[in-house]
């Protein structure tokens, strides 16, 4: 759910866990996210849909958060070892 504020777009914690699963897992993401950071998906489902609140501060999205940036660190290693054969 998206809140218009003096032009100003915010995001939901909801919104970021759907945009951070989308990205790690495409669009079957909810199962797979769900199982990772240890929620249910009908929890996850839940959220995603503004049943139940979602805060920034809860452990669900520092524990996607970390997924990202583990995969950013993953996808940067394998990109310079791609640059170190291109460039031998």
């Amino acid at each position: 759910m998206k809140t218009t504020i003096h032009n100003v777009t915010t995001r939901t914690a909801a919104d970021l866990l759907a945009e951070a699963g989308r990205t790690l897992y495409g669009d079957e993401w909810i199962a797979r996210l769900a199982r990772d950071i240890g929620v249910s998906p009908h929890t996850l489902r839940a959220w995603h849909a503004g049943r139940l609140h979602l805060s920034l501060t809860h452990d669900a999205v520092k524990d996607t958060l970390r997924l990202l940036e583990r995969r950013r660190d993953e996808a940067d290693r394998v990109a310079t070892r791609i640059k170190e054969v291109i460039n031998a």
